[in-house]
C-alpha cells in the first residue's frame, strides 16, 4: 500500500504507508514475595507498539482477573494480586499502537 503525495513543484511522488508492527521479545515473569506468587509483569525489547500484562488472582472466593496498564516497548506493565490471593496464570496483550 502506498500513500500519494503532491509536491511543492506540482508533481505527484510515492510516500510509503507507516508499517504497524507489535513489541518483540516479551516476556512474563511473576512477582514471587516470601516464595509466593503474588503477581507478573510484562516486558518487550523489540519491535514498536505497546504491551499489557493481565493476571488471574485465586483466593478463597474463586478467581478473578486483573489487567496492568498499557505500556510501551521499553517499559513494564505490572500488576499484582490482592492481598489474600495468589497467582493462577497470566497473559500478555500486543497491541500495534
Amino acid at each position: 500500500m502506498a500513500t500519494v503525495a503532491m509536491l511543492a513543484t506540482g508533481g505527484i511522488g510515492i510516500a510509503a504507508a507507516p508499517a504497524f508492527a507489535f513489541p518483540s521479545g516479551c516476556s512474563t515473569p511473576d512477582i514471587v514475595d516470601d516464595g509466593v506468587k503474588v503477581g507478573a509483569y510484562s516486558k518487550c525489547t523489540g519491535g514498536t507498539g505497546s504491551h499489557q500484562i493481565t493476571i488471574a488472582c485465586k483466593g478463597i472466593a474463586g478467581v478473578n482477573w486483573f489487567t496492568g496498564p498499557w505500556k510501551k516497548v521499553g517499559s513494564i506493565s505490572s500488576k499484582e494480586c490482592p492481598l489474600g490471593t495468589s497467582l493462577y496464570s497470566k497473559f500478555n496483550t500486543l497491541s500495534s499502537t
